[in-house]
This record gives structure tokens, sequence and C-alpha cells, in this order.
């Protein structure tokens, strides 16, 4: 994954892709919290692994569609490009992945919970990288706020990335 701009035959709209080190985590959320956010609490360890730096985006999708014959997925109005791609399903996620591994050097998967979680956390404990309330001008949390002020979903960068580089880690697609 590391040659993936060196790589011309690949993808134009590949993801950037950011390496995680392992470590060990709390998951999930306590007692009393809300039943989403995954309980009991369970120490997890990660070994080290890639992850994209952003969601998938439609410019990246569309690009896959296009290149195998696929139908492009509705936007439902909200608009295309750089907002993350919806109206996908799980094998369209793993015909994608399957696809940017035959051309663009392999080595996609997609992340498990457990992963997703550390890094969306970012070696914090809280319920957001920033603190434990959803923060206007952090993510689209339905604060509608600062920055929030998308219904739906927000474009990718629109709002800081983590401590660890990842960006729309906490809220875009409502």
């Amino acid at each position: 994954l590391a040659a993936l701009a060196a790589c011309s035959s690949g993808p134009r709209n590949a993801p950037t892709m950011i390496d995680v080190k392992g470590g060990s985590f709390l998951m999930g959320a306590p007692a009393g919290a809300d039943a989403q956010q995954g309980q009991p609490q369970h120490q997890v360890t990660i070994k080290p692994f890639r992850l994209g730096e952003t969601l998938v985006t439609f410019a990246q999708y569309d690009e896959f569609a296009k290149a195998t014959g696929r139908p492009l997925p509705q936007d439902d109005g909200l608009g295309r490009g750089q907002n993350p791609v919806i109206n996908i399903d799980r094998s369209d996620a793993l015909a994608y992945i399957d696809w940017l591994n035959r051309t663009a050097g392999g080595g996609y998967r997609l992340p498990s919970e457990a992963e997703w979680e550390y890094a969306a956390r970012a070696g914090t404990t809280t319920d957001f990288y920033w603190g434990d309330k959803p923060k206007p001008g952090m993510g689209n949390t339905r604060t509608n706020g600062g920055l929030d002020t998308f219904e739906f979903i927000s474009l990718v960068k629109t709002f800081p990335a983590n401590p660890w580089g990842f960006y729309d880690m906490a809220g875009d697609v409502w």
C-alpha cells in the first residue's frame, strides 16, 4: 500500500492510507451509557494496520463503478464528488475492495469494529476524540452549529482530523 501513489495502472482516486500503530484500549461504553455505544467495556489489543484517511467518497466509488460497469449509487440529491458514498451495501463495499486489491497493489479490507473504534478514539478515552459531548465545528454530529450546518452529510475533510490524522470518524453520514 505504501506504493499506491506510484502505481500508474491503479485508480486515480485510490484512498490515502494511514499507518496505525498497534496498542491496547478500553473498547465500548461504561455501564449506563447508550446501548448503541457497545457494552460492556473490555480491553482490546490491536495489531498494526492501515486505514483510509477519510470515508470512501463518491469520486472514489464512482471510478470503480464506471471501470467495472456497475450502476452508480444514488446520491439522494445530496451531491457526489467528495461527499461520502451512500446507498451501497456490504456486497458493493466488498466488490470495491476486491477491485482496489486488483488495481492498486492489494492489502485492502474492511476494518474490524475494534480497529475502527481504536482509530476513531485516537488514543483518547472519551466518547469523541475531543471530549464526551458533541461540539460544533468538530464533526457532523447533529448539533447544527459552527461548521456543522449539514442536515445529512458533509464533504470529507470539512471538519478537523483527529490526532492520528483521520477525518469524519464522528458523524458525517447521518
